[in-house]
């Protein structure tokens, strides 16, 4: 899994497109979606943990975080202005997997994404999935590519 991300990395420009599907049952009385889409800029390795293992990162700037629900057949957004997302990703060697944060700027701790599955669907064309910190379903469309 390792491989794919340092795959993502290499690539100079990466947009992605970020969706979570949040159900029902998670106290909310609807299901409820979001989406937040933007670039990835590759950081450098820092290094961290007593073992001092070096890790790159994929950072968004703040981008727009929607939060979207469907009443009556009309689909609602009901995020604010201010909900800005940033998101993080990262090549986990202890894993070997694809892990990262959610950060919404409003909100005082970031949602985990403990470990990520992917696949290269097409040259330069990625697809992260998994479960968050909160049990919601996220997926990461993932587009790369050399200037």
């Amino acid at each position: 899994m390792n491989e794919l991300f340092n795959q993502i990395y290499s690539y100079k420009i990466i947009t992605f497109q970020f969706t979570g599907n949040h159900s029902a049952s998670s106290g909310k009385a609807i299901s409820t979606s979001s989406f937040a889409s933007g670039y990835l800029v590759p950081k450098k390795a820092s290094t961290s943990g007593s073992d001092k293992i070096q890790m790159r990162s994929l950072v968004s700037d703040p981008v727009r975080w929607h939060f979207l629900y469907s009443e009556n057949g009309r689909l609602e957004d009901y995020s604010l202005p201010e909900d800005q997302m940033i998101l993080t990703l990262y090549g986990d060697p202890q894993q070997n997997a694809i892990a990262g944060t959610l950060r919404n700027l409003n909100w005082p701790e970031p949602i985990a994404l403990p470990r990520l599955d992917g696949l290269e669907q097409n040259p330069g064309a990625f697809l992260i999935y998994g479960l968050d910190g909160n049990g919601a379903a996220v997926s990461i469309a993932i587009k790369g590519r050399d200037i």
